[in-house]
């Protein structure tokens, strides 16, 4: 027979493989042991502080506190115990408790490293970051390997925009634990708070790759899909997080956002109203919901909504801003342009609230006939966000020039795929005239309007990084397949359907940016029609300047730069036409404003569409608008914007003369050769 346990032994060995769970992290396991030995050793101190250390880690707080109070009543002197007090009700947001429980620890060990790193967890939620900084410092001081402390200090430095501290003990961290998850998430962090994109990518993809579906590592992945604005990587990242947090505005918000920009116009109306409905004192989600029914073209119930959103918050500027591009100002003594330059008057405006102050009194401005003040505020505001912007110009203007050098001839291989809906491309330099001509097309019965879709850049990331090794655009997509160019169609018609509820024959894409990538269409959608929009380049030019823009087209906010991308595209659209004759059917704005009737005729005559008399009838037009042309294309077709850049003729001569130079325009400004 077996020897006999004494109970005794019994209860030994059950605490030790209890105790083996707790470290093995098998929490539930190591909780159900701990319980079963609270009930036979109730005066065991070891069994209850180990128990409040299992409901600690389960988000039990206040079990967790009940069974290490127990611990101390049997056993006083247990630091640990306090310590361990202080958290939980920190977690629990109870700050004064908390503090007392960590005093008392102090109180029987002043040098006690973790009830220091503690306290000064306690001193950062109260915003005393100078005694928060002296405590996780000491605490360092007495344990130098004090891991939270070194974690919590670079967090703090981070919310304070301390970089360069935040840097310093973040890889201090990584120096010794290289693989730690936490100071990776932290340290990707760091990076997209300096919008140091590209340093962050590394990071947040290997974490991506090691834990996909960790809590902290999708919201770092939605956070940097936002700052990069990849509006499919965030709707992607954003449905995970709903499906588990359903009830988080935020998300909602994020996923509405994201829509927004790719034009699901109802669709994000619907996501707004949802992060409304969970949190409906956000005046940024009221704004939001504004700017999505005035994109539908809903003028009464964006007002609305604006004007939440300035009850929830009157400093909201961006609220004020929408609704300075709704409306026609004629004095400046209107209320909503006193209340703008009484805010643009206070001189401790941080940077973003300048900015977008700027932008709507200097609209306000024009409005009322003011050129040179409006020129003068929105010089500001552009000069603001010009200093802001991460993108290299040099670069990008250099891959500008790059494309019609190595894509001289068109693409001898194409899809062959039998695509539908067809795709109407309206391209060219932004501000001229697309969101107009898109308008005219889309009443026609056969056409849906899509708006802006990325999906043509989408498609040439993808290009590039599906190839091993990785393709550089447009130097390698010579030597792309049949079958690749075929997939990459497909796609662009999968991610528009996932917007969009597509019934007609015709899609419209007006992505102004896409007179770039026009060999790169022909070759996915080789039958695809092409509409290019010109207008006069000063108008183009001053029209761009004044519009304050949610991506990141630095070149917009400096008039030279703006000049010098102007004459980039000119010159590619001359080759362009060279390559591909009457495969682009060119509209220039200030003939379609003055003979509307023949221009309508002939556009919808080159998209190949049998003529309807509803294209003429600008009630026709409910296609969402979500671009700077929102309220200008609900007031049917006006000759207003025709020579604009008069009025400010006295401030662009820099740019006259450099577009003289490249034989655009003639030295008083007239336009002389179009593309």
């Amino acid at each position: 027979m077996g020897k006999h346990q004494s109970p005794s032994e019994s209860l030994q060995k059950r605490f030790t493989r209890s105790t083996a769970f707790l470290q093995a992290g098998d929490i539930a396991a190591a909780r159900k042991g701990f319980v079963r030995l609270s009930k036979q050793l109730p005066h065991s101190a070891a069994v209850w502080y180990n128990l409040g250390l299992c409901h600690q880690h389960l988000g039990q707080y206040e079990p967790a506190i009940a069974a290490c109070l127990k611990s101390l009543k049997i056993k006083p002197g247990q630091i640990e115990g306090w310590v361990n007090i202080g958290i939980a009700y920190l977690e629990l947001d109870q700050l004064e408790k908390s503090e007392q429980a960590i005093r008392k620890a102090l109180a029987l060990n002043p040098d006690h490293s973790r009830a220091l790193n503690s306290l000064g967890t306690i001193q950062v939620r109260r915003d005393n970051h100078d005694q928060a900084r002296m405590c996780f410092n000491k605490s360092l001081e007495i344990q130098p390997a004090n891991r939270d402390a070194k974690f919590n200090l670079a967090n703090m430095e981070l919310n304070l925009q301390n970089y360069g501290e935040a840097h310093t003990f973040i890889d201090s961290l990584l120096a010794s634990y290289p693989d730690d998850r936490q100071s990776l998430l932290l340290k990707a962090r760091i990076f997209l708070d300096q919008k140091e994109l590209k340093q962050a990518a590394p990071i947040v993809l290997g974490l991506e790759t090691d834990a996909p579906d960790e809590e902290a590592v999708l919201r770092l992945g939605l956070a940097y899909r936002e700052a990069i604005r990849d509006p499919f990587g965030v709707i992607t990242s954003a449905e995970k997080l709903i499906r588990r947090f359903p009830n988080e505005a935020k998300l909602w918000n994020s996923l509405a956002s994201a829509c927004f920009q790719l034009d699901g116009i109802e669709k994000s109306k619907q996501y707004y109203q949802k992060a409304i409905a969970l949190d409906p004192q956000n005046p940024e989600f009221a704004s939001n919901l504004g700017l999505a029914y005035s994109s539908l073209g809903d003028q009464k119930n964006a007002a609305i909504f604006y004007r939440k959103s300035l009850q929830l918050n009157p400093h909201h500027v961006e609220a004020y801003r929408h609704i300075a591009a709704m409306k026609r100002f004629k004095s400046i003594d209107d209320a909503d342009a006193q209340q703008l330059i009484s805010i643009w008057e206070n001189r401790e405006l941080d940077d973003l609230t300048t900015i977008e102050t700027a932008f709507a009194l200097g609209k306000i401005y024009d409005d009322c006939g003011l050129y040179d003040e409006a020129f003068a505020v929105y010089k500001v505001g552009n000069d603001l966000k010009f200093k802001e912007s991460r993108l290299d110009l040099a670069a990008y203007f250099d891959h500008i020039q790059r494309i019609p050098r190595v894509l001289n001839s068109p693409s001898i291989i194409t899809s062959q795929h039998k695509y539908s809906p067809r795709p109407i491309f309206i391209l060219g330099m932004p501000r001229s005239g697309t969101t107009l001509v898109e308008q005219i097309i889309c009443r026609h019965s056969e056409v849906y309007g899509c708006g802006e879709l990325p999906c043509i850049e989408r498609a040439i990331t993808r290009l590039e990084k599906r190839a091993n090794p990785m393709r550089v655009y447009p130097d390698d997509f010579r030597r792309i397949g049949q079958s690749e160019l075929e997939i990459e169609a497909r796609e662009y018609l999968a991610w528009v359907k996932r917007l969009h509820n597509i019934e007609c024959a015709y899609l419209t894409d007006k992505m102004p940016f896409n007179f770039a990538h026009i060999w790169l269409i022909k070759a996915l959608f080789p039958d695809s029609v092409i509409v290019h929009c010109q207008r006069h380049p000063l108008d183009v030019i001053v029209s761009n300047y004044f519009q304050l823009y949610g991506s990141d087209v630095s070149f917009v906010y400096h008039l030279e730069a703006l000049t010098k991308y102007y004459i980039r595209y000119h010159q590619l659209m001359i080759q362009w036409q060279a390559l591909y004759g009457d495969a682009i059917y060119n509209v220039v704005y200030e003939d379609l404003v003055s003979d509307v009737e023949n221009q309508v005729r002939q556009l919808i005559n080159a998209t190949g569409l049998a003529w309807e008399d509803n294209c003429q009838d600008p009630k026709q037009s409910n296609t969402a608008v979500r671009t700077a042309s929102i309220w200008q294309v609900r007031q049917g077709i006006y000759t207003r914007s025709k020579q604009r850049f008069r009025n400010y003729q006295s401030h662009l001569q820099e740019v006259i003369a450099r577009l003289c130079e490249a034989g655009i325009l003639d030295h008083s400004g007239n336009w002389i050769e179009r593309a």
